[in-house]
């Protein structure tokens, strides 16, 4: 049999204060006082077939036939005007963070006057371990989630439900022997600060003095920021759990510090490195601070531009679109540059190179490389047969002739990355496209030196260019001339 324990936390923040058009306390006198607080019940169910436990909760609506301040939330039915609260639902771990796109289910009981709320979690996604006994093999699941009602405005009152279950599975036919359920409340009805912060820019590494706005960076420059605590009540503290993302226009990435320095209260300073070149970037800075609940965590957005040390390469927001060229090469190597376009024909194998052009440029690889025939109606992709890209700036391909065509545009487009890995995912180190063109007068039939005709492109590729006919048409002239020929022989 195996075993299945979460821990389940609801945390309720509250505001004190009123809207103009409704009552926000209404709803937050329900959940009681420290000496009597609301009493939250749950359950929980295991789905075999899908392989999810199902969470349930509910609790007694005090103001359940109440046409405005029933329920909680907008899933319990209610318009956004009369709502205060919202419900999220995090994961606690080491590092708690809200489950996106989960679905909550909420459901009533007339008679008893219970509101409830259900939602899944995938086994998977709990922490495991395999458990033997002398009779049984047994898993132990578990995890720690909490469901947060949080006010839309500023949060002054906690109510904390939480919940640990046992569900005892078989862990080789995966059926279900036991549940059980034990609750636990408490409740904190002491003022809440959130902590208001800022960030600064530092004029040196050290940050002893601040800057009213951003420097110049280039490409590879070490700067530094500083975030602040604002609030005196709390800029004794210390911050943690930093993290740093660069954000803009098609550009997304986590950002690891050159180095960090906490050790003075109520500020953190981040020493940086520019990383790319990108223009109109957004440093955001997420914190915490230390010893206290995640809910003490905040974030800053600081905004500045990457140069680029060549800035020739540079156009706009990104890099220009003429930024790289495309070589003959005598084989993959590519240490034999063809100084003329050599003779093409379907089924032969040519090699290709693409170079990048400005300097800063050739600071990265060039990754997920792909080739595109093109011009007088044809767009088609053609598979690499081998790609050498483990020097920095620059590609070497290996591919097929697979078309027979007439003014032939090859388009190569590649990915600069700061790694050669050609199977890494999009958006992660993933840098900006570039892209270049090599023009020649058409890829030939085998065995001519002549580019093709309409009928040639029909009967090798089943399809023609723009300056021809449909393919069907040309076996219908065909069958109407030997009609003809047939006619006038009689």
């Amino acid at each position: 049999m195996g075993i299945i324990i979460v821990l389940i936390q609801f945390i309720v923040t509250a505001l004190s204060q009123t809207n103009n058009s409704i009552d926000c306390n209404k709803y937050f006198y329900k959940f009681g006082t420290t000496e009597s607080p609301l009493v939250f019940s749950g359950d929980v169910v295991y789905i075999q077939e899908s392989q999810q436990v199902q969470i349930n909760a509910k609790y007694t609506d005090v103001l359940f036939e109440d046409p405005i301040y029933f329920g909680f939330i907008e899933e319990d039915g209610k318009p956004p005007e009369t709502t205060c609260l919202k419900l999220a639902v995090h994961r606690l771990d080491n590092t708690p963070q809200i489950i996106q796109s989960l679905s909550i289910i909420t459901s009533n009981n007339i008679i008893n006057q219970w509101r409830h709320y259900s939602f899944k979690l995938p086994l998977p996604k709990l922490n495991n371990q395999d458990v033997s006994t002398k009779n049984q093999k047994i898993r132990a699941y578990n995890g720690s989630y909490s469901i947060n009602f949080e006010s839309t405005q500023q949060r002054d009152f906690k109510y904390v439900f939480i919940f640990n279950f046992i569900i005892t599975v078989d862990s080789q036919t995966e059926l279900l022997i036991d549940t059980k359920f034990q609750t636990q409340i408490e409740i904190n009805q002491s003022l809440i600060i959130l902590p208001v912060s800022k960030l600064l820019w530092c004029a040196d590494l050290a940050c002893e003095t601040h800057l009213n706005e951003s420097p110049f960076l280039k490409l590879n420059d070490l700067f530094a920021i500083k975030q602040v605590i604002v609030d005196s009540q709390i800029s004794n503290q210390i911050i943690e759990n930093i993290k740093v993302e660069i954000i803009g226009k098609s550009l997304y990435r986590k950002e690891k510090p050159m180095n960090l320095n906490n050790k003075t209260p109520g500020q953190v300073i981040i020493q940086l490195k520019v990383p790319i070149y990108w223009k109109n970037v957004s440093i955001k800075v997420t914190s915490a601070i230390s010893g206290k609940p995640f809910i003490y965590g905040f974030e800053n957005t600081i905004d500045t531009s990457f140069n680029s040390l060549d800035q020739s390469c540079v156009d706009g927001t990104q890099i220009k679109s003429v930024d790289s060229e495309l070589r003959w090469c005598s084989d993959i190597t590519c240490q034999k540059i063809l100084e003329q376009t050599p003779s093409l024909h379907i089924n032969d194998f040519v090699y290709i190179q693409q170079l990048v052009n400005c300097s800063a440029c050739q600071n990265y690889f060039l990754t997920h490389t792909e080739v595109w025939f093109a011009n007088g109606g044809l767009n088609k992709k053609t598979n690499l047969v081998e790609i050498i890209n483990n020097t920095k700036g620059q590609v070497n391909m290996k591919l097929k002739i697979d078309v027979v065509w007439n003014k032939v545009s090859i388009k190569v487009t590649s990915f600069l990355s700061e790694t050669s890995d050609q199977d890494e995912d999009e958006g992660s180190n993933l840098l900006d496209s570039l892209q270049a063109t090599l023009e020649i007068e058409c890829t030939k039939p085998e065995g001519k030196e002549v580019c093709a005709t309409c009928e040639e492109q029909c009967n090798i590729n089943g399809y023609s260019d723009d300056t021809c006919g449909f393919c069907n048409s040309y076996g219908f002239l065909t069958f109407l001339n030997m009609i003809l020929l047939f006619a006038l022989t009689i």
